[in-house]
C-alpha cells in the first residue's frame, strides 16, 4: 500500500509522525449542510408552534363566547368552559414566550388541552352526555364547528412540532469496533 505525504482531504488526517492524530469524519461541506438543515428546522418549528398558539387562543376565545352566551349557568360545564378559557390563554402565551424544555412542556399541555376538548366534545354528543349535559350535532352553530377545527388543527400541529424537533437533532452514529 502506498502512503502519501499529503493529508487526506476527507478525513483530515495528518501524516503519521509518531502517533495517532485526531481525525474528523465529516467533510466540511456536509457539516455546513447539517447546520443549515437544523436552522431551517428550528425556523419551521417556531412557525408551527406560533400557529398552534394562535389556534389554541382562538379555541379559548370560542369557549369564552359560549360561556358568556349561557354555558356559565350549566353546572360543571360552565366551570369547565371557564377553565378551558384560562388554560388556553396560559398555554398560548407559554407557547409563544418559552423556549427549550419549558416550551416542550407547554406543547404537551397544548396537546392535552386540545385532545381533552375534542374528547369532551365527542362525549357530549353521546346519549349519556357529559355530566348529564347533552348536545346534538354541531350545535351551537358555528362555534361548535369552529372549535372542532381549531382544536383539531392545534393538536395536529403540536404533534408535528415534535416530529420537526426530532428531525432537527443531529444524527447518531454508531461505531462498530
Amino acid at each position: 500500500m502506498l502512503r502519501s505525504t499529503e493529508p487526506d482531504r476527507w478525513n483530515h488526517k495528518r501524516p503519521e509522525r509518531g502517533g495517532p492524530s485526531p481525525t474528523r469524519t465529516d467533510p466540511p461541506h456536509l457539516t455546513l449542510v447539517a447546520s443549515s438543515t437544523r436552522t431551517r428546522a428550528r425556523r419551521r418549528l417556531r412557525w408551527v408552534v406560533g400557529v398552534s398558539a394562535l389556534l389554541i387562543a382562538a379555541g379559548g376565545y370560542l369557549h369564552l363566547c359560549l360561556y358568556r352566551r349561557g354555558y356559565r349557568t350549566i353546572p360543571t360545564i360552565g366551570t369547565a368552559f371557564l377553565l378551558t378559557v384560562i388554560a388556553s390563554g396560559v398555554l398560548a402565551l407559554g407557547l409563544l414566550v418559552l423556549r427549550g424544555f419549558p416550551n416542550r412542556l407547554a406543547r404537551l399541555g397544548g396537546i392535552a388541552l386540545s385532545a381533552g376538548t375534542l374528547v369532551a366534545f365527542a362525549i357530549s354528543r353521546t346519549p349519556a352526555g357529559l355530566f348529564n349535559f347533552r348536545e346534538v350535532g354541531f350545535q351551537p352553530s358555528p362555534q361548535a364547528a369552529l372549535a372542532v377545527v381549531t382544536e383539531g388543527s392545534a393538536l395536529l400541529l403540536l404533534l408535528i412540532s415534535f416530529a420537526i424537533e426530532r428531525s432537527a437533532l443531529p444524527r447518531r452514529r454508531f461505531v462498530h469496533r
